[in-house]
């Protein structure tokens, strides 16, 4: 999505370049959203477009719901604000370095011209400000994120059939409240205020084999770790091979009650222990190896 933003970014430089600073704001920035909704399918909004003497300023681009998620009510899903992209970097170096604010939090994107890698920085995002964090159907998610990951050849994902760039990535998401809807408790059969976490740190590998190990602390504290064989043809049919390590605190127990008889069956001594296997589409869980 933000590579696809970079380009967007260069084809307005180009036209402003070419027509002169007096072609109309609103009517580029129009064009501007085709443009970049022709690449990522997803609907865009963008303010207007702004050309100083050494950068190229976007005041906002958001991008509201998908038509795929037919189910999902229209709202603007992701705003990011006060985009820059400086043209020293361009000149120079052939490289788009983008600056930008998103949801009380910071981000800079570095990208080479001819596609070949491009880095994403990010701090600070408050997901609970985020729209994108409400529209799950079992519940909300909010904390603070920081992320840092690159790609390499990323233009590989728009190739006929796509098909899946290198890469890695590592970041934290600290304070986090996660809020379970009345229906899916009520499907459970349990009563849950809420679920809070200090901090879940995470790392791992993009590429055929998407690898990541996660790390828990606060109401659970313990590991997640494995692997997805991505099918970018069909994401359902990805395989699956997780491991999980989790122990639950006292109030956690208390909280779900009866519910956590349910977890026995998973337990090796305190620790709940799973292994999730087959595909996104159709997992399989069973009780994890004990140690």
């Amino acid at each position: 999505m933000l590579f696809g933003l970079i380009g967007t970014l260069g084809v307005a430089l180009a036209g402003l370049i070419g027509l002169g600073v007096g072609f109309p704001e609103r009517q580029l920035a129009e064009t501007l959203a085709r443009h970049l909704q022709a690449q990522t399918g997803i609907p865009v909004e963008i303010s207007s477009v702004q050309l100083g003497w050494s950068r190229i300023t976007l005041p906002e681009v958001a991008f509201r719901t998908p038509p795929a998620w037919s189910e999902a009510p229209s709202v603007r899903l992701l705003v990011l604000e006060s985009l820059e992209l400086s043209y020293w970097p361009l000149l120079v170096s052939w490289q788009a370095q983008l600056s930008l604010r998103s949801h009380g939090g910071e981000m800079q994107v570095s990208a080479k011209l001819d596609g070949s890698a491009v880095d994403l920085q990010m701090t600070g995002v408050e997901l609970g400000r985020m729209p994108l964090s409400s529209v799950a159907p079992w519940g909300t998610v909010a904390g603070i994120l920081s992320f840092a990951g690159n790609l390499v050849e990323p233009l590989l994902l728009q190739q006929t059939p796509p098909q899946i760039p290198q890469g890695d990535f590592s970041g934290s998401l600290r304070d986090v409240r996660i809020q379970f809807k009345a229906a899916t408790l009520e499907q459970l059969g349990v009563t849950l205020p809420g679920l809070t976490l200090d901090e879940v740190g995470f790392k791992g590998t993009i590429g055929s084999n998407l690898t990541a190990d996660v790390q828990f602390k606060g109401m659970l504290t313990g590991t997640l770790s494995g692997w997805m064989r991505l099918n970018p043809a069909r994401p359902q049919n990805s395989l699956l091979n997780l491991r999980v390590q989790l122990n639950l605190n006292p109030e956690l127990r208390q909280q779900l009650g009866s519910a956590a008889l349910l977890l026995r069956g998973f337990q090796c001594g305190t620790t709940v222990s799973l292994k999730i296997e087959g595909t996104v589409a159709q997992p399989l869980t069973k009780k994890g190896e004990c140690a």
